[in-house]
Order: structure tokens, then sequence, then C-alpha cells
């Protein structure tokens, strides 16, 4: 890889990560990683992966044995979606890393079929509320966008969304009830494809990053295969507090939301228990 294929801006930032991933390309061609003829564990990170401030995603690429591919990276993505199966194929082969790592986010209705094709895979779906993704959502989400996500799921029959949330898209709805459709149909994809039957996918709540994120980042290291590698501190993961009163949401939408809510945090795993 050049120096030119690193997706990073030229900004002071962007060349930090620059010389920081050339650094860990040299190390693991030339003193670790794993050898060519190694199989390397496949892991897609999916839901809202960015929670806690993208600081997940930035200690799984900080650690030396793996390769983070991240969303928007051209090498990987075309129009937010992946490329086909053959260049992951290609990127996965090249790498020395014991771990690759796909941020899919935007893949997560179609996250069970990559568990096959990339064995071993595993998945990390992560999740917060519906009400901190609503709050977070305008900061870092383009809502036309959104709206576009969400017409294509609900003409979809086999989409996320129930036909009574479905027909809720064509009545323009406000901004919070975008946000909560949105989190609703990013993550009734997880129930909808039974990943809760499969091994090889954990689900993770927010709330235990925030109340744990050592022991947390330690299991989460365990689970993508390269023991405990968050470093010497552990990440801060800090979930701003809402101000002024709570959205006010369709009945439908908020019965759904909340059914959902109590669904995920019923099977959600706690990645503390492995470290």
């Amino acid at each position: 890889m050049t120096d030119s294929d690193l997706p990073t801006p030229d900004t002071a930032a962007g060349r930090r990560r620059r010389r920081f991933l050339l650094r860990k390309r040299l190390y693991q061609r030339l003193w670790g990683g794993r050898a060519a003829n190694e199989t390397p564990v496949v892991v897609f990170l999916a839901g809202t992966p960015d929670i806690g401030n993208g600081y997940v995603i930035n200690a799984l690429e900080s650690n030396f044995d793996t390769d983070v591919y991240r969303g928007g990276d051209t090498r990987v993505f075309e129009n937010n979606r992946l490329r086909g199966d053959d260049v992951l194929r290609r990127l996965i082969g090249r790498s020395r890393a014991p771990s690759v790592i796909f941020v899919t986010g935007g893949e997560s209705d179609g996250i069970a079929p990559l568990i096959e094709r990339f064995s071993p895979a595993r998945v990390l779906w992560f999740y917060e509320s519906c009400e901190r993704f609503i709050m977070r959502a305008p900061r870092v989400l383009n809502e036309n966008d959104t709206r576009r996500f969400l017409w294509e799921r609900a003409e979809r029959r086999d989409g996320p969304l129930p036909s009574a949330l479905a027909s809720l898209i064509g009545d323009r709805p406000d901004g919070a009830t975008v946000w909560a459709l949105a989190w609703y149909a990013i993550h009734n994809a997880y129930r909808q494809q039974r990943l809760d039957k499969r091994g090889a996918a954990h689900l993770v709540a927010e709330r235990t990053l925030t109340q744990a994120p050592a022991a947390t980042m330690d299991g989460l290291f365990e689970i993508i295969g390269v023991g405990s590698g968050r470093g010497k501190d552990a990440p801060r993961f800090r979930a701003k507090r809402r101000r002024g009163r709570a959205p006010v949401l369709p009945e439908a939408v908020r019965e759904a939301c909340g059914e959902l809510q109590t669904w995920l945090d019923a099977h959600a795993a706690d990645p503390a228990d492995r470290s």
C-alpha cells in the first residue's frame, strides 16, 4: 500500500493518521502480524458502531494486530455499500493483520450472509438507546439521505420496517420521527436476521461502554482474536445528556421503539465477562 492509497485527508490529523498506518504496515510486514498462509479473523462492525464518539473504532484501529476499513473508504465501499466479495477477499489476502475489520454500518440488514461467506467471521453489533440516537443523529447523519434509506426499506416486503411504520414514511414525518424510524430499521435488522441465535454475533450496548469501558474493550479485543490491546489507558466514553424535553413521537413509533429497546437490552452481551 502506498502513501496515496491511504484514505486520509491532507490535514494535520490526516497526516498523523497516515504516518501511524504506515508504521503499522511496517510492523505487520517485518516484525509481527500473521503468516501469509494463516487465516485471519474477519470482523464486521454493524448497527451504530460510531457510538462513544468513535472511540471504539479508533481503539480497534490503534491495535497493531488489526486492519480496520472504515465506512466511506472507496477501496471497500461504493455508494455506501460494500463492494463485491472478490474485492474484500483481495484486501484480506493482502493484509498481514490477524484480524481484519470492516465498519459496515449501512450494511446491517445484510450481515447474516457475510458471516457465512467470510468464515471464520464475527459480528460486533453496537446499539444505543433510541432517545440517544435521536439526539446524536442530526450531528452525524444527513436527514435527506436517511429519508432515502427509509424509503428503500419501506418498499421492501422483507424490510426491517413493519407496515404500520412503513406507512408513515410517505407522510413526510418530522425530524425526530425520521431518526426514530431509522433507529428502528437499523436495529430491527438484527432481530430479523436472528443473529441472536448465532454465536458469531455479539450485541453490545452503549451502556456497557460507559459503565465499564476498560473491561468492555478488553472483552471486545478478545472477541476479535487479538487479546487485550487497548493500551494502558482505557478510553473515556461520554454520552451527552439530553437538554430540554424529550421528542414527541407518533404513538405507533414510540411503542415500536420501546418494544425493540426492551428486546435489545434482553439480548445484549456483556463483553466484560470475557476479559
